[in-house]
C-alpha cells in the first residue's frame, strides 16, 4: 500500500510556473527532517524554491526551514549595504545582495546572516527548532564541525565530482570547452570543501557551446533541486552510500573577470564572454591614467589581426551583414569582435562609436594588461 507521501507525490499540480514531477517512493525512514539550508546565489535558491514550493502541497515533507547567508555586501563608490528587498542579480557580479535571504524573507522563511569569522561562532541549538539534516547549496564558506555533528548533512555541488571541486564548477565547465556537466550529492565534510562522500549523480548533462553562465547554472539548478527534493523524500541521506564516480579529480578556483589580451587566445576570451561581461584597461591621454571598462557581446571573428598587435582594437567589417564593428586582437593572433563597450563611471555605447572616439582620449588604441602601479606601462607599448 502506498504511504501518504507517495499518493499526494502523484497527484501534484502545477504551482505557478513550476510543475513538480516526483516519483513514487516506498515509505521513507524516520520523521521528517527540520532543515538548515545554507545557500547564497541562484543555484542555491532553485534548490530552496522547490523545497518550499513542495511542501505547499506535501506539508509532512519536513517539519521546518532557515536560512544561513552571507550580509549583504558593500557596493558602489559609497560603499552602502545593498537592501535585501533589492532585485535578485541578473549576473554574477551583482551576487552581493544576496539572493537567498531575498528569496527567504519574501516566502517568511526565518535567516541568519553569517560571515568567514562569525559562522565560527553561529549555534544552531540557539534556534526555536532543532534542526537535524544542513543542508549546503553554492554557499561558499567552510561550515565548522560543530554545526554538522550529530545531523545529517548534504551538499549540493554542480558538477560530476571529484571533477571540479572547489567554489566554481560551473564556470570551469564553460572556460575548458566541456559538453557535459552534472550534479552530485555529497556529505558535507569537516575536512575541506567537497571532501565528503558523494552517494547520488546525475546523469550526463550537455552544455551547448554557445551557452551563457545564467542559463546553465539555471538548468543545473533545476536539475540539482528535483535530486534534492528525491533525496529528502526517500531519506537517502540518513545512510549515504558511496556510488562509482567516473570522472579525474581537478580543483575550479573563482575566475578573474579581467581580460589579458597578451596572454589570452580567441576561444579563451569568447568563453569568458559567456560568463559575464569581462574588464579590460585602457590608459588616459589626460593623465596616464589606469582606466578600466567592460566589454559586452564579445564573439569569433574568421580573419587574423595581421600586423596589429595583441591589444589593438580597431574597426572592421563582419562578413554576413558588412556591419562595421570594433575588433581586437587576442595573443594568438586571431580576433574577435566586441558589441558593446562601458568605460568606468559611463554607460554601455556600441564598440564602433567607442573606436571612432578613443583616440582622442586613450593612448594607443588599445587595450593593455592590468599593473599594480600606473608608471609600469612602458611608453614603447604605445608605439
Amino acid at each position: 500500500m502506498l504511504s501518504t507521501c507517495c499518493r499526494n507525490a502523484l497527484r501534484l499540480k502545477p504551482i505557478g510556473k513550476r510543475k513538480l514531477l516526483l516519483r513514487c517512493y516506498s515509505t521513507a525512514p524516520g520523521p521528517p527532517p527540520s532543515i538548515l539550508f545554507f545557500g547564497t546565489d541562484r543555484f542555491s535558491i532553485e534548490c530552496l524554491d522547490r523545497l518550499n514550493t513542495a511542501r505547499e502541497t506535501e506539508p509532512d515533507l519536513f517539519r521546518h526551514i532557515e536560512v544561513v547567508t552571507k550580509p549583504p555586501a558593500l557596493e558602489g563608490r559609497g560603499r552602502k549595504a545593498q537592501k535585501s528587498k533589492s532585485i535578485p542579480p541578473s549576473s554574477m557580479r551583482e551576487l552581493n545582495i544576496v539572493p537567498t535571504q531575498i528569496y527567504a524573507e519574501k516566502h517568511n522563511i526565518p535567516v541568519h546572516n553569517v560571515t568567514k569569522d562569525s559562522i565560527k561562532e553561529f549555534d544552531p541549538e540557539h534556534a526555536k527548532h532543532p534542526f537535524d539534516l544542513v543542508i549546503a547549496a553554492s554557499f561558499g564558506l567552510f561550515i565548522p564541525e560543530h554545526i554538522l555533528e550529530g545531523r545529517s548533512t548534504i551538499n549540493v555541488h554542480p558538477s560530476l565530482l571529484p571533477l571540479y571541486r572547489g567554489p566554481a564548477p560551473i564556470e570551469h565547465a564553460i572556460l575548458n570547452g566541456d559538453r557535459h556537466s552534472g550534479i552530485s550529492l555529497q556529505t558535507i565534510s569537516t575536512e575541506g570543501f567537497d571532501k565528503g562522500i558523494i552517494f547520488a549523480q546525475s546523469l550526463p548533462i550537455p552544455i551547448d557551446e554557445t551557452e551563457r553562465l545564467a542559463s546553465l547554472r539555471y538548468r543545473l539548478g533545476v536539475s540539482a533541486s528535483k535530486m534534492l527534493l528525491k533525496c529528502i523524500i526517500a531519506r537517502t541521506y540518513l545512510d549515504p552510500q558511496p556510488v562509482k564516480t567516473f570522472t579525474e579529480e581537478s580543483y575550479a578556483p573563482l575566475v578573474h573577470i579581467q581580460i589579458d589580451w597578451t596572454a589570452m587566445s580567441a576561444e579563451h576570451i569568447v568563453r569568458v564572454g559567456r560568463l559575464f561581461e569581462p574588464i579590460s584597461f585602457l590608459i588616459s591621454t589626460d593623465d596616464g591614467r589606469l582606466v578600466s571598462c567592460h566589454l559586452s557581446g564579445i564573439s569569433h571573428r574568421q580573419q587574423e589581426g595581421g600586423k596589429h598587435k595583441p591589444g589593438d582594437f580597431f574597426l572592421a567589417r563582419e562578413a554576413q551583414f558588412g556591419k562595421k564593428k570594433m575588433v581586437v586582437v587576442c595573443a594568438d593572433g586571431k580576433t574577435v569582435f566586441v558589441e558593446d563597450i562601458k568605460v568606468s563611471g559611463r554607460t554601455y555605447i556600441t564598440g564602433l562609436n567607442f573606436v571612432t572616439t578613443s583616440e582622442e582620449r586613450f593612448w594607443g588604441s588599445k587595450f593593455v594588461p592590468w599593473r599594480k602601479e600606473f608608471e609600469d606601462h612602458d611608453p614603447k607599448e604605445f608605439e
